[in-house]
């Protein structure tokens, strides 16, 4: 019987609602069949006799019907726990794939801001890249110069960017290398 109960769902429900409705009236079929059987069928327009059947009538399907409302309302009941644990299974899984989702997209914003950043330090190496590539360019145009002259205080500052740049270029190659470090 367990068993039985374990396995309701809604349409197995229907059905046993509907054997329990066909027993009850089965059940007053019965009754009423001992009555006409038992007094032979015949309608008296005696109160006292219409009374007398009332009593015996609803002394013996009353507690029949009240029986069956109690067994029809125990399968709902069941039903609607079965329900219930099935929406709240339900939303657990929901709560755990939102979860799932939101750390994907923790990661994902991570990824976007860890690659916008490498995008940055990339053109600011590109840039510097350009910057030493014309300092070379004017140390290597001044050849020949005098001391003092305009052209060594040229070639001179020309050295010293490129040294700047060269040191800065390194630091930006230091924070790429980082990133590989930070990565999801």
């Amino acid at each position: 019987m367990v068993h039985k109960l374990e396995s309701i769902n809604t349409k197995n429900l229907l059905k046993w609602l509907y054997w329990i409705l066909i027993f009850a009236v089965s059940i007053m079929f019965v009754v009423l069949s001992f009555y006409f059987i038992n007094f032979h069928g015949e309608l008296s327009p005696s109160h006292e006799q219409w009374g007398a059947f009332g009593d015996y009538f609803g002394g013996t399907i009353n507690p029949v019907l009240s029986f069956l409302t109690l067994i029809a309302l125990l399968l709902t009941i069941i039903l609607q726990n079965k329900q219930l644990e099935i929406s709240s299974n339900e939303l657990e899984a929901t709560r755990q794939e939102l979860k799932r989702s939101a750390e994907a997209h923790e990661k994902s914003e991570l990824s976007l801001q860890l690659q916008a950043k490498a995008l940055e330090i990339s053109a600011r190496i590109s840039a510097i890249s350009h910057l030493l590539g014309q300092a070379e360019d004017t140390i290597r145009s001044i050849t020949s110069y005098q001391s003092g002259s305009s052209q060594e205080a040229q070639r001179n500052t020309a050295a010293k960017n490129k040294m700047e740049l060269t040191l800065e270029l390194r630091k930006l190659y230091e924070q790429l290398k980082s990133f590989d470090n930070e990565k999801p």
